[in-house]
């Protein structure tokens, strides 16, 4: 058996105090390494979606619902006009929470009633995104308004993305074995997640992390100003067999 692999199983073996041959079966019957690759890229963005909520106060139910009913009347206006269809906007439904008196942890009488209403707005054209917020943060009732931006050929940049990624895992597992006289063979497995086996942190590799906020699922760039480039990124988790 090659000398860097009996000494990698007599380690673990050492290491969790559990038989040899129970772990290679958990392990390619090779020298192997595992390695992540990573690829950025910064975009313009050319769409964005609004997330935009009206809400109001009142003693009085009726009163309440009947501000938020005539803000959001004002508020389809605005998107009208900026030609905005129809199609693109979607109501949800109006919330109402009642407010009550509190003295020693113990409700009391109700005082009035919280409603509102969030409409989700799909922008397909950014041009005039500035006057469109300007509009709709002047508008009364506005209680929270934010954005999200993307690109349209978001897809085909994660492609692009992915195989830079691939590139660069191999790149590192090279410069990483530079010193143990091996050479990067053929991939034996590749994941978007990290590959984990009960022996995996024994083996040879290279392990970058990455905050949350860098996953390729979290959410896009929130701000309510237009950003002139957003982050997309791809990462790629590989095991190479070392020749």
């Amino acid at each position: 058996m090659n000398h860097l692999l009996c000494t990698f199983l007599l380690t673990v073996a050492l290491a969790i105090a559990a038989p040899i041959p129970a772990l290679a079966d958990d392990l390619p019957p090779f020298p192997f390494m595992l390695v992540e690759g990573k690829a950025v890229a910064e975009v313009r963005p050319d769409k964005a979606t609004l997330s935009v909520r009206v809400s109001a106060f009142d003693p009085q139910s009726a009163v309440a619902v009947g501000r938020v009913q005539k803000q959001l009347t004002a508020l389809l206006g605005t998107l009208e006009k900026y030609a905005i269809p129809d199609d693109a906007i979607t109501s949800f439904n109006l919330v109402k929470e009642i407010e009550r008196d509190r003295k020693d942890r113990v409700e009391l009488e109700i005082v009035g009633y919280h409603v509102s209403r969030r409409l989700k707005v799909e922008l397909l054209d950014i041009s005039q995104f500035s006057e469109l917020i300007a509009d709709i943060a002047s508008l009364d009732n506005v209680a929270s308004l934010d954005a999200s931006f993307d690109v349209t050929d978001r897809e085909a940049i994660e492609i692009r993305l992915m195989n830079e990624a691939g590139a660069d895992a191999r790149r590192s597992g090279e410069n990483l074995v530079q010193g143990i006289s091996r050479t990067v063979g053929a991939v034996y497995a590749i994941s978007r997640s990290p590959i984990r086996s009960s022996v995996a942190n024994f083996a040879i590799g290279a392990n970058r992390a990455y905050p949350a906020m860098m996953n390729i699922n979290a959410p896009y760039e929130r701000t309510i100003f237009e950003p002139s480039t957003i982050e997309l990124r791809q990462s790629v988790h590989v095991m190479f067999e070392l020749e």
